[in-house]
């Protein structure tokens, strides 16, 4: 019993339904009709969560962190989930998107006082910190276009990322 959390980001396969909280930032799965608490992770809360099959992705404010889980191993914070620093331009993570290739593309607004954004493309386990050209504009959604190899990025306007020259198309 007791007050409810609010639920601030979800993220779904075929699998599972993952989310997270508002402060505190409480981690939970639902899967097979049962709702599971994971754990607290973070200090902020999650802004936006990506689930496959095997893998599920958690961007966290106000760290700009990327958090990694595998759902089919024990829950242990900091090896299970891991996390990673996304680099600058990346405090609100809005925006998660994978492309089909094994990366990961994450979207996100500036701190307070600094203006725009950031993109980060992520393999292998590396960071890729795209902040030119989102200096002076915050990413706040992606999607992936198989046919074209290119990400749509939502900032101020619609812009098109040729992923492999790694600019504006």
């Amino acid at each position: 019993e007791g007050r409810g959390l609010a639920i601030h980001a979800l993220g779904a396969s075929a699998e599972r339904v993952i989310g997270g909280t508002l402060l505190p930032n409480e981690i939970f799965s639902l899967e097979d009709h049962t709702l599971t608490h994971l754990g607290h992770v973070g200090d902020g809360e999650m802004y936006s969560i990506l689930v496959d099959s095997s893998q599920v992705w958690m961007a966290e404010y106000p760290s700009g962190d990327l958090w990694t889980y595998d759902p089919t191993a024990d829950w242990a914070l900091g090896t299970n989930p891991s996390s990673q620093d996304l680099g600058e331009g990346h405090l609100r993570p809005l925006a998660l998107e994978s492309d089909g290739a094994g990366r990961l593309w994450v979207g996100s607004v500036a701190g307070y006082g600094v203006a725009g954004g950031a993109l980060a493309r992520v393999a292998d386990g590396e960071v890729t910190n795209y902040r030119t050209p989102f200096e002076d504009v915050g990413v706040s959604a992606l999607a992936w276009d198989a046919e074209t190899g290119w990400l749509a990025v939502a900032a101020d306007g619609l812009w098109l990322w040729d992923v492999a020259s790694g600019r504006v198309a």
